[in-house]
């Protein structure tokens, strides 16, 4: 014979109901099945309460939940899908939280692109060594390594990027990387106020625009990290205005990682990408490779720009398990850069194929201005 809901068992569980599990529903009531209390709550009209998770068994803050969403994404994840998945209506309210999680010392990486803005929990550490940093997309060979393109400068090689395009074609080249200083902005030091052509960071932006559009369609993905170029004109000649999220958002193909760009590289290998800065004397010689032997998580292929001067460093003692490369420029060389005795190489290298027994890359310096 059924049982029947007693009044005072119907106003518990419409109190209860919303925001506790099952399981504690059935010790609240042994006298019922799970399935008895699921059927009562749904003719009650009962539902679980929007922050409730079903995972964690209790009610849980949108902050935690976006929290929990982004730890178990292992890749970018829009900021819809964000929205969607968290219950969030306004994107207002979704920055809001992320800026409180950056604040609680979460590692949450914004990246946009022309396919739109997506967030990802750089941070992992603690939880798997073996994942301490989240990839930040994915990439395929053969890639284009470029950097120090200075458009707006007048040592800016145009001729240089017209045969860059027609490397391009020639190897059918999948992903293009571009590892900072896309733009002279208004020069880092006063000597380099002469070399400025475009003088106004959204004309540079307008043209650097058009030079994406440019790239042959081969290309599926055009990856773009800051330089010190950028940098300096974002904290002191417009103050807030970043060129090179600006510029990634002209292009559907092109996606901006700020300063540091870790993606995985034909599914298997890590390849990180950031540009350096300071005395390039240096940072020829030695920086690159001490700042990758410092980092908690090495990657395969580490790639660097600000030297203007392409290298692939040798690594004998990890028996070629690990690629450390500056690349070209596509500007030429000022005096002031002569004066210290550095020069400035257009050029540029295709990674055709990597793993860590095997590398096949080809270079390219065309002799043009």
């Amino acid at each position: 014979m059924v049982k029947r809901w007693t009044e005072s068992e119907e106003e518990k569980i419409r109190l209860n109901y919303p925001v506790m599990p099952l399981s504690e529903l059935m010790k609240m009531f042994p006298d019922r099945t799970g399935d008895s209390i699921d059927k009562k709550a749904y003719k009650l009209g009962l539902r679980k309460a929007g922050n409730y998770s079903s995972r964690r068994g209790e009610v849980v803050s949108v902050k935690d939940r976006v929290l929990s969403t982004l730890e178990s994404e292992m890749y970018p994840i829009t900021i819809d899908d964000l929205k969607e998945n968290c219950e969030i209506s306004k994107t207002r309210e979704l920055k809001r939280i992320i800026a409180n999680l950056d604040e609680d010392g979460y590692d949450i990486k914004e990246i946009s692109g022309g396919s739109g803005t997506s967030y990802v929990l750089v941070r992992t550490g603690g939880a798997d060594p073996e994942m301490y940093y989240n990839f930040q997309g994915e990439i395929e060979t053969p890639v284009l390594m470029t950097s120090d393109w200075h458009i707006g400068s007048r040592l800016h090689s145009r001729l240089g990027f017209e045969k860059m395009l027609e490397t391009i074609e020639e190897y059918s080249v999948a992903t293009v990387m571009i590892d900072g200083d896309m733009f002279q902005g208004m020069g880092v030091y006063r000597r380099e106020a002469g070399d400025l052509r475009i003088f106004r960071l959204e004309d540079q932006k307008d043209v650097g625009a058009d030079y994406l559009k440019e790239i042959p369609s081969c290309v599926k993905d055009i990856g773009i990290t800051i330089g010190n170029h950028e940098s300096v004109a974002k904290e002191k000649h417009q103050v807030g205005y970043d060129m090179c999220k600006a510029v990634a958002k002209e292009d559907s193909r092109a996606t901006y990682y700020g300063h540091v760009a870790k993606v995985l590289l034909d599914g298997d290998w890590d390849y990180t990408m950031m540009h350096t800065e300071g005395a390039v004397g240096y940072a020829t010689s030695y920086k690159g490779q001490r700042i990758r032997d410092n980092l908690i998580q090495r990657p395969h292929v580490l790639h660097f720009g600000h030297i203007h001067q392409g290298l692939d460093h040798p690594r004998p003692h990890t028996s070629g398990r690990a690629s450390t490369i500056t690349s070209f420029s596509l500007a030429r060389e000022g005096g002031w850069q002569m004066q210290k005795g550095n020069t400035s190489i257009v050029g540029w290298y295709i990674l055709n194929r990597w793993s860590p027994t095997h590398k096949s890359m080809d270079e390219f310096v065309p002799r043009v201005f």
